[in-house]
């Protein structure tokens, strides 16, 4: 059977992330050919020319534009960030059967779990049955992400961080590393936990809670383009309560 040629690939975002997201698709590639990295794209007119890892950052995102045989990486993201990624995709205006997911060969996804266009899973994360990445997500190294667990568009989840059962986080929320939410706990838009958090009660859009038990430090303005489709109706999928087992 003749071997499929790689696809090329374009990378938006020039930051230090494209150094982590390259070695997903070096580890794909070990398993299967499938991508060629062909520039990075970035709109910070002070790195176009120069190269990141031996990878040529040719110009703005909106380039993207100018290469339509290329996949794309969606590769900005970060906390600060994470309130003006949707803003970004929204910008450009590119369809979104564009956008790869990317998943490593490491993490462990279960048959019923479902990852939308643009996503990003590192090494060692577990996506259990029934979870659902709606699109645009990263989940970083050796996340775990319970059953019936469902992140929101541009959310993230980072490093070791663990979400139970029937978990909901909102559109551009944020986990950070080795927290731990409890089952069927409801992690509002723009919201973020802060790292080795332990959150036991539901977290409203834009707050940012610490700690353990985590409390609300203080709050950010969310755009109300997130905020739609927000508080989730119909509730978690039986045979969960919103807090747990029945």
């Amino acid at each position: 059977m003749a071997r499929t040629a790689p696809r090329p690939l374009l990378f938006l975002g020039a930051s230090t992330a494209f150094l982590e997201i390259q070695e997903i698709i070096h580890d794909i590639n070990r398993v299967e050919t499938r991508h060629r990295i062909v520039g990075l794209l970035d709109d910070d007119p002070s790195r176009h020319g120069t190269e990141v890892d031996g990878v040529p950052v040719l110009g703005p995102l909106e380039a993207a534009l100018d290469h339509p045989e290329a996949d794309l990486v969606f590769g900005i993201g970060s906390h600060p960030t994470r309130l003006v990624r949707h803003r970004i995709i929204e910008r450009l205006g590119i369809p979104e059967e564009r956008f790869v997911s990317l998943v490593h060969p490491a993490a462990k996804v279960y048959a019923s779990a479902r990852v939308g266009p643009g996503c990003i899973v590192h090494s060692g994360v577990v996506l259990a049955n029934d979870v659902v990445l709606d699109g645009f997500n990263v989940v970083t190294f050796g996340a775990l992400l319970g059953p019936f667990t469902h992140l929101g568009r541009f959310s993230m989840v980072t490093s070791l961080a663990i979400l139970l059962t029937g978990v909901t986080v909102g559109p551009a929320a944020f986990i950070g590393a080795g927290a731990c939410v409890q089952d069927g706990i409801h992690v509002g838009p723009g919201a973020l936990v802060g790292m080795a958090s332990a959150v036991y009660r539901d977290v409203d859009p834009g707050a940012v809670v610490l700690g353990n038990p985590a409390k609300v430090a203080y709050r950010v303005g969310v755009p109300s383009e997130l905020l739609v489709s927000w508080p989730p109706t119909g509730g978690l999928t039986p045979p969960f309560t919103d807090r747990g087992f029945t």
